[in-house]
């Protein structure tokens, strides 16, 4: 007999353990990304525990105007304001119809549209401690301005931080 199965047998087992090195590498791979997006999302929701936004002071015209308030009454710093979501909710009372629309951040130079743009924070101190960043306690003055003015003259206003948490409040335009 020659050493054809001893040199094949050899070979089979190199490759079979190439195959597992591989195998577990990938696992291992595997796991360490799972663990990661775990973290994240963690730690996402643990920021969202601590976030909380009461709105008030909302005051309108029917020309195509709006302000209100948002307190940051969390614990949590909001940092990127123009990714917050502003939403209006229309109701006509003639006829109960439902006007929904996203009012987008205002643009550098814009001054025609629809828009809401940040025309200031407040609190005890002034914005002193990390400027143009919503801090817990501070409150963000909001303005709205349209063009084309608002479907209706009562509606909703909902505010949403970029990490999901929302706030809302009803208005009417005079």
């Amino acid at each position: 007999m020659g050493f054809g199965p001893v040199i094949a047998t050899a070979i089979s087992i190199v490759v079979l353990i190439a195959a597992g090195y591989v195998l577990i590498g990938g696992m291992a791979h595997s796991a360490d990304l799972t663990t990661a997006t775990l973290k994240n999302s963690g730690d996402l929701k643990n920021q969202q525990l601590k976030t909380a936004l009461e709105l008030d002071g909302a005051a309108g015209y029917l020309n195509g105007s709006l302000a209100f308030d948002v307190h940051n009454v969390g614990s949590e710093k909001i940092t990127d304001l123009p990714r917050m979501d502003i939403i209006l909710k229309f109701t006509d009372p003639g006829n109960g119809v439902i006007d929904t629309c996203w009012v987008p951040h205002q643009q550098p130079d814009q001054t025609t549209g629809l828009y809401w743009r940040n025309a200031g924070i407040d609190s005890i101190t002034g914005d002193v401690i990390n400027p143009g960043i919503l801090d817990p306690g501070e409150t963000l003055h909001v303005e709205i301005a349209s063009d084309s003015g608002f479907p209706a003259s009562t509606g909703t206003v909902l505010v949403a931080a970029p990490d999901g948490v929302t706030a809302s409040t009803r208005f009417i335009l005079t």
